[in-house]
């Protein structure tokens, strides 16, 4: 039997075939080694790969554990970790972090720069820095989309809990509206401890309820809307200025007991100051009238017309009677009033479909429609009391 052979271009170990493996020893100890399938094992390789030609597939590289189970496996196309599926984390160390990232075998979540927290089961999470998190249910039809949050984690239980010692706040987004959240108290919370939030602004989607153009809403709880601010003072302060290119022109302000709302009426704001204008004669022109509005018709109110105003006091009225808009690309309610215009017949099937847009609407290329006249009654105080001096003159001279 020949197991060496030798010749001018090449030596053959092996050279008979026989069934045999090949094995490679270095002071007495095997280095490598080569089985009847040509398998090559060596415990180590040195020089450069470049040189290395006609490898075959690396079907895996042994990680060593008690299982020895293969936990990355290289192809021509894809290095995969962990193909097993086992409860193996993975982790990336830096020169000043730990847990540069890490991958918790467990429960699929991720940290950056962290060892994240055990979040709730279908959950995946990415948790930067110890704080910060980006979460998401892996159930599409679940009513969770995507959820930012400072400080908060969803526990095994099902629980919104603190990662450590601070406040916490969260930007929800759920089935189509954006939620802001705080905490409810003042103090910061303890790790791990349970979190009560408190939405203190939704951004929402239209809906087919009555409140459908809600928008914008900062809130405090499900009962109550409202926007607030606070001042920590009872004297006289601003709460909201308002602003145009000829400066500060009005304003919202309280004191320790009442609020007032303010347009601009300094004197040097103004000429061509007149005093003897005719008010009574202008007054009488006004119609006051009772009426109901068509999408109340429960309830009667005193009021005026707008456009039999304008011709009295035309600054009291906003609009043209009459006027109307036409929009290109809308989509329309059965009422006739348009949600949105600039929006594609395919994008509008599209979000029938998804929601965005109710299914009782209608696209057109071109709708037109009403658009309404309105009035500012306190433009009409002025003229009230012009009339009352005037008609306080006459009561006087007529009484002499």
């Amino acid at each position: 039997m020949s197991t060496i052979k030798s010749s001018a271009e090449n030596l053959t170990l092996n050279a008979d075939g026989a069934n045999n493996d090949i094995k490679f020893q270095s002071n007495g100890s095997e280095v490598a080694s080569i089985d009847q399938a040509g398998l090559v094992t060596a415990t180590t390789f040195a020089g450069s790969g470049a040189s290395l030609t006609n490898l075959p597939s690396l079907a895996g590289i042994d990680d060593q554990s008690s299982s020895n189970d293969d936990q990355i496996t290289i192809t021509d196309t894809a290095v995969t970790i962990n193909e097993d599926g086992d409860d193996v984390d993975f982790r990336v160390e830096s020169d000043t972090h730990t847990n540069a990232l890490f991958v918790d075998g467990g429960t699929g979540c991720v940290g950056i720069g962290v060892n994240p927290k055990v979040w709730n089961t279908g959950w995946s999470a990415l948790q930067l820095g110890g704080m910060g998190s980006f979460s998401s249910y892996e159930n599409s039809g679940d009513t969770t989309g995507l959820v930012i949050s400072s400080n908060a984690y969803l526990n095994t239980s099902g629980t919104w809990s603190y990662i450590g010692v601070d406040q916490a706040t969260a930007i929800d987004s759920t089935d189509g509206k954006w939620t802001f959240k705080t905490t409810n108290t003042a103090s910061a919370g303890s790790a791990d401890a349970a979190i009560t939030w408190q939405n203190t602004l939704e951004i929402l989607r239209y809906d087919e309820s009555p409140d459908m153009y809600r928008g914008v809403q900062i809130v405090t709880d499900s009962n109550r809307s409202y926007i607030g601010t606070f001042r920590q003072t009872t004297g006289t302060s601003s709460h909201m200025n308002f602003f145009n290119t000829n400066g500060n022109i009005g304003s919202i302000k309280t004191n320790g007991t009442a609020t007032s709302f303010n347009t601009s009426s300094d004197y040097r704001l103004k000429e061509n100051v007149d005093y003897t204008w005719d008010a009574t004669t202008r007054l009488k022109q006004l119609k006051p009238a009772r009426f109901n509005f068509i999408a109340d018709d429960t309830t009667t109110v005193d009021g005026f017309l707008a456009h039999e105003v304008s011709s009295v006091v035309p600054e009291a009225i906003s609009g043209t009677k009459d006027a109307t808009e036409t929009l290109s690309n809308a989509v329309v309610m059965p009422n006739g009033i348009s949600v949105g215009s600039g929006i594609t017949e395919a994008k509008w099937t599209t979000g029938k479909a998804d929601g965005t847009y109710p299914a009782d609407t209608t696209w057109t290329a071109s709708h037109t429609q009403d658009v309404w006249q309105s009035i500012d009654q306190s433009k009409l105080v002025p003229l009230l009391v012009k009339t009352i001096q005037e008609l306080e003159a006459r009561i006087t001279a007529l009484e002499a």
